[in-house]
């Protein structure tokens, strides 16, 4: 269960990662955008003579460009951070489940062995779903579930 917790709040984490990667990256095309249109402006705003408009066109585009591609450095170089957060975030969960043991939890009462996997996998089967929690009742020689809007008993 807790295992499951830990990829979800990953999963999570992984989806904000993406969100805010998206984000600034809009933000970064949007402020290269502002400085392209404000480095144009000036020279869309007047209406000089041809002579004029071929002599200063050429600074105008290298600058624009300049502009251009210092936004798409900017706007690469986060989207490989974000990339790399991401990575790291799905990665997590990997790592954690890697520490996972396999220990066969066994419960003995009254002369009987019932193994804990397979009650679980009783009640999963019983509930239709996944379910958040599980009481074991041996007097009850049962086992009682919670789940998204599901509640019910196996036998043990």
């Amino acid at each position: 269960m807790a295992t499951k917790k830990v990829e979800t709040e990953a999963t999570q984490a992984v989806k904000k990662a993406t969100v805010k990667a998206t984000a600034k990256k809009a933000e970064a095309t949007k402020e290269v955008e502002k400085k392209v249109e404000a480095a144009v402006a000036p020279v869309k705003a007047e209406e000089p003579k041809k002579e004029e408009v071929k002599a200063e066109k050429k600074p105008v585009k290298k600058a624009a460009e300049k502009v251009k591609e210092t936004a798409k450095k900017a706007v690469e170089k986060t989207a490989k951070a974000a990339e790399k957060t991401a990575k790291a975030v799905k990665e997590a969960p990997k790592k954690v489940a890697a520490k996972k043991t396999d220990v066969k939890v066994v419960l003995q009462f009254f002369g009987k062995d019932v193994e804990i996997e397979k009650v679980v996998a009783k009640a999963k089967k019983a509930a239709g779903k996944d379910i958040k929690e599980l009481y074991i009742k041996p007097e009850d020689n049962a086992a009682y579930y919670v789940g998204e809007g599901v509640v019910g008993q196996v036998e043990l």
